[in-house]
């Protein structure tokens, strides 16, 4: 890759020219009769969708996982836990000065995850789904200190971070006042989250400002994967769009948007408002659960125009980076049944690179697994269970699905 690239990458690139290479914006140009310019361009349109996620960002040296940020909070959260009650302040005051929130707590036993994982523990407080506790674990926390005769009293012993956690809104004093509200603790636990991003905000725009090769490294990943599969201009006319579950994006790779290429971060951006939240399906209805879900939170951020996300028919989409994982199933779901996975022709490539200490055969067996939960999972959706039954051999046998190293 030469080092004088344009750094428009995508701003730069002409969609009827995709397949060109990146020094043919040095070539010397050719005068073509003046009929040429007025005649009309008779190619069909060929369009495809770029879903990238953590791994894209952890794939150009960028320390964006959650467990990166959450492993020094957690070394300061234990420090303050551990002397108590110091310089005349509180636990539970020292930790709130010091950045930390009530879901640092919540996490602490999660620290060893990724950080979409985050997701799964937002989930387990506020839909806990364990039959033996009938109550909310979100009303259980309140349940000792406002003397809830309904709740088992040994319930916080039973769950230390429960305990923890009360223990650090009681000391903050969040302005509950003597009488248990539940509106007034989803709010609290609302804030706190936003608290949360906002820190993880604040890390990650600094891990962009302290990679220096980040900008470079991620335009020349995604051209790379941009350029595959793409036909031949003579005969259609390349359309792209790129759908971000990363907070990073364009200005981060020191780019220019256009409007040739769309690019989604569906999950808000540095400096924009990120989101952190649980799968909304099944659970809008829920006026408890919902300010916690992404489609909520989406809802309320005014969400991206659909021509922004999928302008049209779309010929191939491509995955790299992205987990696959349950909390944004409703994602895949949509963008499936808009296009007929089934029925009709467009398809899909996934594509993975080794990482960390892991090799070829095993990043592509976990990558597997993981296409075969997502597509079983769609096939369930099928008014048609047989079609659900034989989605991916269908796929398989059309030529549509690929697993790819890139």
């Amino acid at each position: 890759m030469a080092d004088d690239m344009p750094v428009s990458l995508l701003a730069g690139i002409d969609v009827n020219n995709v397949t060109g290479s990146f020094m043919a914006n040095n070539a010397p140009k050719i005068e073509k009769p003046d009929y040429i310019l007025h005649s009309h361009d008779t190619r069909l349109t060929w369009r495809q969708l770029v879903i990238i996620g953590n791994g894209f960002d952890l794939a150009c040296g960028l320390k964006s996982d959650f467990k990166s940020f959450f492993e020094p909070r957690l070394e300061r959260l234990q420090a303050i836990e551990h002397e108590g009650f110091s310089d005349g302040k509180s636990a539970g005051s020292r930790l709130h000065e010091a950045g930390l929130t009530a879901w640092d707590i919540i996490l602490t036993d999660r620290s060893g995850d990724y950080w979409y994982d985050v997701e799964g523990a937002i989930a387990r407080w506020v839909r806990p789904q364990n039959p033996p506790r009938h109550l909310d674990l979100l009303d259980s926390v309140f349940s000792l200190e406002f003397g809830d005769e309904k709740s088992p009293f040994g319930l916080l012993t039973k769950y230390p971070s429960e305990r923890r956690v009360r223990r650090y809104l009681v000391e903050r004093g969040f302005g509950l006042g003597d009488e248990y509200s539940r509106e007034k603790l989803d709010k609290l636990m609302l804030d706190e989250l936003h608290r949360l991003e906002d820190e993880f905000d604040a890390y990650l725009t600094k891990q962009v400002e302290q990679t220096p090769q980040y900008p470079k490294t991620a335009r020349q990943l995604l051209w790379e994967i941009i350029k595959r599969g793409v036909p031949n201009e003579d005969d259609f006319r390349p359309d792209l769009s790129v759908l971000s579950f990363n907070y990073t994006g364009p200005k981060e790779m020191k780019f220019n948007n256009s409007r040739a290429v769309s690019y989604v971060n569906i999950h808000g951006k540095l400096g924009g408002g990120i989101v952190f939240g649980i799968d909304g399906k099944g659970m809008m209805t829920d006026r408890n659960v919902a300010p916690f879900t992404k489609t909520y939170r989406l809802m309320a951020m005014g969400g991206p125009q659909h021509y922004e996300v999928l302008p049209g028919d779309v010929n191939l989409i491509k995955f790299f980076g992205h987990s696959l994982a349950s909390a944004d199933y409703s994602y895949f779901q949509a963008i499936f049944d808009s296009i007929d996975l089934y029925g009709g022709d467009t398809c899909l490539a996934f594509y993975y690179r080794p990482y960390a200490e892991k090799s070829d055969l095993e990043v592509r067996t976990d990558m597997m697994n993981r296409v075969t939960e997502l597509l079983a999972t769609y096939g369930r959706t099928l008014d048609n269970t047989d079609h659900g039954n034989n989605l991916i051999h269908k796929l398989l046998l059309e030529g549509r699905l690929s697993i790819e190293r890139i």
